[in-house]
């Protein structure tokens, strides 16, 4: 949606060409998931569900263009913009139920701090961003997700997780990056035909469930 919404407001750069390369990736990942997931028609439900949300956008974007709707080209692009920034939201929803584990167990390990670290830093960026070209679309996403991210980073480091934990996760990881391939293209690879490589795309504060 992100990506239309940047079309839709010649925003070609940074908006398009963020959101088709996050798009691409995403694309990646999920067929990795796919490859190994056993729960292959929840992912097909998913999938069908991205798949008639983009079909209904991109059908309102070239009604809305020709005229169909009614509505100027400004209309349309602030119409993506609500959409866009509502599925956004929603999203946000789904680390609350993590953060609440956290807040109960006391233990942060189940919290992925690089990921959360990373998505920090980004939406900080975009908030940046979006401020300076006065785009409130951008803004309102980015800077709830800068807020969950700081929160998240918050609870880590009151709740991180205990010694020996953290010395378990660590030989672990370390173990299994001496154990597989070196370069970025054989991991590319690695995780399209052994399961135990996709298990180094896990957060690397605790290791995955066997």
């Amino acid at each position: 949606m992100w990506s239309i919404y940047g079309f839709s407001t010649n925003n070609i750069f940074p908006v398009l060409v963020c959101n088709i390369y996050g798009m691409s990736t995403s694309v990646v990942f999920s067929s990795i998931y796919y490859r190994w997931s056993s729960d292959r028609a929840s992912i097909h439900k998913i999938w069908t569900r991205a798949a008639c949300v983009l079909t209904a956008g991109t059908l309102y974007l070239i009604l809305g263009s020709c005229g169909a709707t009614g509505q100027t080209h400004d209309q349309v692009a602030s119409t993506f913009g609500f959409i866009a920034v509502t599925i956004n939201i929603v999203l946000y929803a789904s680390p609350l139920a993590s953060m609440k584990k956290v807040i109960q167990t006391k233990d942060a390990s189940s919290l992925p701090i690089t990921i959360s670290a990373v998505f920090l830093g980004n939406a900080a960026l975009w908030v940046v961003y979006s401020l300076t070209v006065g785009d409130m679309f951008v803004v309102v996403p980015n800077l709830l997700g800068m807020l969950l991210c700081t929160a998240q980073v918050a609870l880590y480091i009151k709740y991180r997780p205990r010694g020996q934990d953290a010395d378990e996760s660590t030989s672990f990881n370390k173990s299994k990056l001496a154990e597989g391939p070196q370069t970025y293209l054989d991991h590319f690879a690695r995780w399209f035909k052994n399961p135990l490589g996709y298990e180094l795309l896990s957060a690397p504060v605790a290791p995955l469930p066997r």
